[in-house]
């Protein structure tokens, strides 16, 4: 395995190196998680999975994935959730007007209560 050095800027940020997130498979807008070692000398970066398959999901499993991600959202500091708003909001600007959805998940026919 090759040392590779990158320098932490003065916001705290650092690029992942092309050659690791390649071979990791890190791609634009995966969602990381970083955990700090028990020395406190090393953090290991995982890709975490918000939703599995979103379309397919029952209302419940989506409620769930919905309650995750506020966790997610709350648990970051103020900058990192401005951050994330901004990223979130050009996101959904991308998204053709039919696929974005506002108020709770409609329930299909299948999921409906007898």
């Amino acid at each position: 395995m090759k040392k590779l050095l990158r320098i932490l800027g003065k916001r705290g940020r650092i690029t992942i190196p092309f050659e690791i997130r390649q071979r990791v498979g890190f791609v634009y807008n995966d969602v990381l998680s970083f955990t700090e070692s028990e020395d406190g000398r090393s953090v290991v970066i995982r890709r975490e999975k918000l939703c599995d398959d979103c379309r397919g999901k029952t209302v419940s499993a989506m409620a769930d994935d919905r309650t995750m991600l506020l966790e997610l959202l709350d648990s970051l500091p103020t900058e990192l959730k401005k951050a994330a708003f901004v990223q979130l909001s050009e996101s959904l600007g991308r998204l053709p007007k039919r696929e974005i959805r506002t108020g709770p998940p409609r329930i299909r026919e299948a999921e409906t209560p007898m």
